[in-house]
């Protein structure tokens, strides 16, 4: 018996476990616009500025302008010279200091608001 019960500790032991792991929330289009309008977010290496405009400055040491659209529950970018649009979900997490732009292959970037 004593073997089961220690490799059950073992074993939860080893379980990785973050109470305060974000909860992330999809935003809707005039959330997702109010989330990003005005604001800066900061990346592991990066910054970004949105404008209400629609135009969007990111900066991982060379500034890059592009352009932004909200569509229903998704943010869309565009940046130069390409012309196509890429979409991402858009979640923002419950504490309300960071938002998640999600990929269609599930791939991440968060990013934490800028005072």
């Amino acid at each position: 018996m004593r073997p089961y019960v220690a490799t059950i500790f073992f074993f939860f032991g080893l379980m990785p476990v973050d109470l305060g792991a974000d909860t992330w929330i999809s935003l809707n289009n005039k959330a997702l616009f109010n989330a990003l309008a005005d604001k800066t977010l900061a990346y592991e290496d990066a910054i970004q500025r949105f404008y209400s405009d629609g135009n969007t400055l990111y900066d991982a040491g060379q500034e890059s302008w592009g352009k932004r659209r909200d569509e229903v529950d998704k943010y869309c970018s565009l940046w130069p010279p390409t012309d196509q649009w890429d979409c991402y979900f858009f979640e923002m997490n419950s504490r309300g200091d960071g938002v998640r732009f999600v990929a269609k292959d599930g791939s991440a970037t968060i990013g934490r608001y800028v005072k």
